[in-house]
């Protein structure tokens, strides 16, 4: 029977084994429709959830299992405590009104003993992005969209140019390599593959001159002396 066509109340139980995500919605359909609403009414008989949020340390516990698997920006970790957040309030679990107040709380927590720290883990994340031959213009991207403040972007760029001089040319060096371009590649089709080895270069975010340099680099022995050792 279609979706459409079935009772309003009809109940639904998913579960995916071998380690995958549990999934169990014993609820009406119309009662779902409140995640999609922050002003609806908690349901009248809450499924009991295994990790209830019933006040500010419960949150923190909440933060801490997160952090342990996925250390994380202060925005992200925020982003996640929030919707912890709303499903206690829907499940009747914390007031709407405790919201911002624990999540901002546990947030101020975690900062104080840094356990949350944007500097620290933009430093990490850059570091883990070059070493994988990502450029700097790639880096800044990525901690942008993790959340990042923009002083710690700033800072993760400006310790990793201080550690790694000529930062850009190390990392294209090594995606060059990883990917067998340019001088790292065949040598019977170097030419004929020239432009495509270049704009893999460019689409990882390195300039062209920086990608000329590697690319048409006379061997693999050449293409790492271009970098600086002073």
């Amino acid at each position: 029977m279609a979706l459409s066509s079935r009772p309003r109340s009809f109940r639904v139980s998913v579960c995916q084994r071998r380690g995958r995500t549990a999934l169990a919605l014993d609820r009406a359909i119309g009662d779902t429709y409140c995640h999609m609403n922050p002003r609806a009414k908690p349901p009248a008989n809450p499924p009991v959830r295994r990790f209830p949020v019933r006040d500010e340390d419960a949150l923190k516990e909440l933060a801490l299992r997160y952090l342990a698997r996925f250390p994380c920006t202060a925005a992200k970790l925020r982003k996640h405590l929030g919707a912890k957040m709303r499903d206690a309030v829907l499940a009747g679990e914390a007031p709407q009104s405790a919201m911002r107040a624990w999540v901002d709380g546990v947030i101020a927590r975690l900062e104080h003993v840094q356990l949350v720290d944007d500097d620290l883990y933009s430093e990490h994340r850059a570091s883990t992005l070059h070493r994988r031959g990502r450029s700097t213009r790639f880096i800044r991207r990525d901690l942008e969209q993790r959340g990042a403040a923009p002083d710690a972007v700033v800072h993760a760029i400006d310790v990793l140019a201080a550690d790694v001089p000529d930062s850009d040319l190390v990392a294209a060096i090594h995606l060059a390599e990883k990917k067998r371009l340019g001088p790292f590649g065949k040598s019977d089709t170097r030419k004929e593959h020239r432009q495509r080895h270049l704009a893999a270069l460019a689409r990882a975010g390195f300039s062209f001159a920086i990608a000329r340099s590697v690319i048409d680099a006379h061997d693999a022995d050449a293409a790492r002396g271009l970098v600086r050792t002073d």
